[in-house]
């Protein structure tokens, strides 16, 4: 790593530009040229000074905002004539990022421009996946709410109007939203007789991985007065492909957060609809077989609000067995 080293000029813009840049004093006994200096000029560079594609170079001064850098390929230019404590961020993909500080000072007339030389390594990312969230969720009474216990728990992107997508079961008692998703991510979870919290986590990554938030959420008792109806959690309508309904099916379900249970059977409806489940919430693997069709499992996820299961609606288009 090189430290900065002073030069008298590294870069020079031209006249007009340089009057508006330099702020020169007005004193007629010190004479100073035209020319704009640059502040910090930045060499970029991969191993055996290789140039790197897509290369960024940002710069702070003061604790400012952070200002894009001038330049392309391997030169850049932070500042013109800017004096003050500086931070220069430095990446490029697949290499390894470097934050430089230091300072440069200025004369009567011009900054005392400062030259930074940086080597990027590239970087090898195992083939690893990385999950974006991890939640331990409760409730205020005390209760440990995992996967499994008619909670459930949400993911989306903060920045978008995308329907949540549902976390998974990780570890046994925990719950795992997204995996290696960067940014933030808001997340929504509730328990039927619960009331739903949601919050956003800013997930950061590195040059190869995301960095694993890990969240604490407690649920609190809902005070709306529930009634005692008990409600489907998922209503299927099967139909052959003439879109005729499909009667006297055979229709089970299982959740793969309860996999040691046994398969537990949907009610028939009749008019080819067919009932799943009384407020379960959570994920539903569900078997249909009929006479003369191909076999189908179609998976869902229940969500909840405060007193029942939200009944997911779904048309399942049966196929005849080919001859």
């Amino acid at each position: 790593m090189k430290s900065p080293s002073r030069t008298p000029f590294l870069f020079a813009l031209p006249l007009s530009l340089a009057l508006s840049l330099t702020g020169c004093p007005g004193d007629l006994g010190i004479d100073c040229s035209m020319e704009a200096r640059s502040s910090v000029t930045v060499s970029v560079a991969g191993p055996e000074g290789a140039i790197l594609e897509g290369t960024s170079v940002q710069y702070s001064v003061d604790g400012g905002a952070f200002l894009d850098c001038d330049g392309t390929g391997s030169d850049w230019v932070c500042g013109w004539e800017v004096p003050g404590e500086f931070i220069i961020e430095i990446s490029a993909p697949g290499h390894t990022s470097e934050t430089r500080t230091l300072s440069v000072e200025s004369d009567e007339c011009h900054v005392i421009s400062e030259t930074l030389d940086v080597v990027l390594e590239e970087v090898v990312c195992d083939d690893s996946v990385e999950p974006s969230v991890l939640v331990e969720l409760s409730s205020s009474l005390g209760e440990a709410l995992f996967p499994g216990s008619r909670a459930w728990v949400a993911w989306s992107h903060a920045d978008t109007d995308l329907e949540p997508l549902p976390c998974e079961a990780y570890d046994g008692d925990l719950w795992l939203c997204g995996w290696e998703e960067a940014g933030d991510i808001r997340l929504i979870a509730g328990q039927v007789g619960m009331t739903s919290t949601t919050t956003v986590v800013t997930v950061e990554a590195d040059e190869c991985h995301v960095i694993t938030e890990e969240v604490e959420l407690v649920l609190e008792p809902s005070p709306i007065q529930c009634d005692m109806q008990l409600v489907s959690s998922t209503i299927i309508q099967l139909e052959d492909p003439s879109g005729a309904p499909v009667e006297g099916a055979s229709l089970e379900f299982t959740t793969p957060w309860e996999a040691w249970l046994m398969a537990e059977p949907c009610a028939d409806l009749g008019g080819g609809s067919y009932a799943c489940g009384e407020e379960f919430v959570g994920p539903m693997d569900i078997s249909i077989s009929a006479d003369s069709f191909e076999l189908v499992t179609e998976s869902i996820f229940v969500f909840g609000d405060e007193c029942h299961a939200l009944t997911e609606y779904r048309t399942v288009t049966l196929e005849y067995l080919s001859d």
